[in-house]
């Protein structure tokens, strides 16, 4: 909301980054400095401004899908994410030592829920995997909402009854209307073969447990 933007706009007024920080900020970004930058030298217009902000606060189906596959090949490579969690951990996480007022944080799990609905509405949940995550995190998850499927890589799993939920192959994924696949595994080279397996099978409405769990927490549906 713009009461929301203004609070975020008052709480950056004055912030001074400390000479460590603005230093691991250039370094982490000397690669889009000075003549490496894509613009270095042009000077965009008041009308093409005007366009760019336009297209951040309401980015096409196709920008969106774009993103996306970017933060997907993000994940696929570990050295990527080994960065972007050293990047951000500590002092140098950009809130590091900020505290949400009751207010903020009551708003920020009512945005969480909307997310975490629309994520899940009109489509039919499928969790892959059925081993320790699964089953550490199934309990919750049902109180929520109610996976279409399970699935799994072992076929000796197949129709069978695993919580109350059919669990199905694969390739069955690709018969089922809409459907969202939450991936149940917590081991990162398991999860990217999973991945690489949706792909595959032209499926791109996928989430992995860790983000997608994400929006439960900040909903308040994990403690």
């Amino acid at each position: 909301s713009e009461e929301t933007k203004e609070k975020i706009s008052k709480s950056h007024k004055g912030k001074v980054f400390s000479e460590e920080h603005i230093q691991h900020i250039k370094e982490n970004h000397a690669h889009l400095s000075g003549e490496n930058h894509p613009n270095y030298g042009k000077h965009p217009s008041e009308e093409t401004k005007v366009k760019m902000s336009e297209s951040h606060k309401n980015p096409s189906d196709e920008t969106r899908e774009k993103l996306r596959n970017a933060q997907i090949k993000r994940y696929e490579n570990p050295e990527e994410r080994k960065k972007q969690s050293v990047a951000m951990s500590g002092n140098k996480n950009p809130r590091y030592g900020q505290h949400c007022t009751e207010e903020t944080k009551e708003k920020i799990r009512g945005k969480a829920k909307e997310r975490f609905k629309d994520k899940t509405d009109d489509m039919t949940v499928v969790l892959w995997g059925t081993g320790y995550c699964f089953n550490k995190n199934i309990a919750k998850i049902k109180q929520h909402i109610t996976p279409g499927f399970v699935c799994d890589n072992d076929e000796k799993k197949w129709g069978t009854e695993i919580e109350g939920v059919t669990c199905i192959s694969p390739k069955s994924i690709i018969n089922i209307e809409n459907p969202f696949v939450v991936i149940m595994v917590q081991d990162a080279t398991t999860s990217l073969q999973i991945v690489n397996q949706l792909i595959e099978m032209g499926i791109t409405s996928f989430d992995i447990y860790d983000n997608w769990k994400d929006y439960a927490q900040d909903a308040g549906f994990y403690k």
